[in-house]
């Protein structure tokens, strides 16, 4: 089956790609908007991106934004939550999400209904009622989620040790205790759904004159309140010398080692070098870190993960395993010697230009559907990025030279610099720490404090 998913990348990658049209604007408000007609496309496809999210809730509230959109849908000052319901399966389908630094709203129906879909979208995020029932029932829901994953897989929280070490965002912010209000619902709310805030692009069959006369109208008079709130950027912060945690975890049978370092944003012009270099080092299953502990037992399409993070506020990247409590210490080495080499200018052509098939050829058939390139483009603007280097992004990965990949891998990873975060148990793992020093211990359950 992978034969012939290359086999078809291969062929997608001599294909040119075209990007579909796309024009960027801003309301007097500040709302951000991109209107993106195709017209082969029967659905509307509308996203709305709003840029605050889990790191905003404050101490013991991350899942404050993930309740603000379930409240925002759940019914409003108009609707009640039936006739909400109602009006929704009436024009199509809607679903959002709360990630680190935002928060997305998806929305898709048929071209007949371009009003009620934009009116929908106005309505939910202007005009909001917070249900006190509702609200009680789903925080005790996710309240409920966050205790049986930390008791079962507190290796789950290793994004959260990783923000607090490489960013320097409190630790706390990333576990919720039974304080949280629907005053902090409603402070959340004000603080961060604003138009200047927000990015709402549509994609589909639609007339760009006519979609911006009703984005006029329903969202026009929307206007900014006096006690908004903005995200900071964070710094990801390079490690001076192996800086060490190690989250004492009983009852896990496997230990889970990640290894993080600060990445570049997408700004940054070593951008796309940087991103053929993580991919030729250690992403998917022809990276050279995959084929190295390959030599050793280990289920590694399950118990290996690499992951480059590019967001508005951070940009880091890890790797990340699970092994046997005998092999960690082998695995670690093997990882360990990628780093090494890769400063030794040795990436060769042919790397390179598989990396170059894979990805360009990959992206062309994700955007091929509608619903994945609005989320690449609006994920790519609250990241920094601009509409012009959104359509080449194809080309531009394509013109990245082997000096170029060589250069990143030499220049971003280092070998004796990085965060070692360790999930295991103490007795199990101590053989394994004993060649560090200066190590922080935690409990797991020290996220509750």
């Amino acid at each position: 089956m992978i034969k012939y998913i290359l086999i078809l990348i291969n062929l997608v990658f001599s294909i040119d790609f075209e990007a579909p049209y796309m024009e960027k604007y801003e309301l007097e408000n500040g709302m951000s908007i991109v209107l993106c007609p195709i017209y082969d496309q029967p659905m509307i496809h509308i996203n709305t991106l709003v840029k605050a999210g889990v790191m905003n809730g404050g101490k013991h509230k991350p899942i404050v934004s993930a309740l603000t959109e379930r409240l925002l849908k759940y019914e409003n000052q108009h609707y009640n939550h039936e006739d909400l319901n109602k009006y929704i399966d009436n024009i199509g389908v809607f679903w959002s999400w709360a990630q680190h630094d935002h928060t997305i709203f998806n929305l898709e129906g048929i071209k007949d209904n371009l009003e009620q879909l934009i009116s929908f979208q106005s309505e939910i995020f202007r005009y909001p009622k917070f249900n006190k029932k509702y609200f009680n029932e789903r925080k005790e829901e996710m309240l409920g989620w966050e205790k049986r994953g930390l008791e079962e897989n507190p290796e789950d929280w290793a994004y959260a040790h990783t923000h607090n070490m490489i960013l320097g965002t409190k630790i706390n912010l990333y576990y919720s205790n039974n304080n949280i209000t629907l005053d902090d619902i409603k402070t959340f709310y004000n603080s961060f759904y604003y138009p200047k805030n927000m990015i709402l692009m549509i994609s589909g069959d639609f007339n760009v004159g006519h979609a911006k006369i009703l984005i006029e109208k329903h969202f026009g008079n929307w206007k900014n309140r006096r006690e908004i709130k903005s995200t900071k950027k964070l710094v990801s912060k390079k490690s001076n010398g192996i800086k060490v945690r190690f989250i004492n975890s009983p009852d896990l049978s496997k230990p889970t080692i990640r290894i993080a370092m600060p990445a570049v944003s997408i700004e940054n012009p070593d951008f796309l070098s940087f991103y053929s270099a993580f991919h030729i080092i250690g992403k998917g299953r022809n990276s050279r870190i995959y084929n190295s502990i390959n030599s050793i037992p280990g289920n590694w399409e399950e118990n290996y993960y690499s992951a480059f993070a590019w967001e508005r506020t951070h940009a880091y990247f890890v790797y990340q395993y699970k092994s046997s409590y005998t092999n960690i210490d082998k695995v670690y080495d093997l990882i360990i010697n990628e780093f090494n080499n890769i400063g030794k200018n040795n990436i060769i052509n042919d790397e390179l230009q598989f990396i170059k098939k894979k990805e360009i050829g990959e992206t062309i058939l994700e955007f091929e559907s509608p619903r994945d390139w609005n989320r690449w483009v609006i994920n790519e603007l609250n990241a920094g990025s601009s509409i012009d280097k959104i359509i080449s992004w194809t080309s531009n990965l394509q013109a990245v030279s082997l000096n170029d990949v060589n250069g990143a891998g030499k220049k971003y990873w280092d070998h004796e610099n990085f965060y070692l975060i360790v999930f295991g148990n103490k007795d199990s793992t101590e053989i394994f720490l004993n060649q560090f020093e200066n190590i922080e211990y935690y409990e797991k359950f020290d996220l509750l404090k």
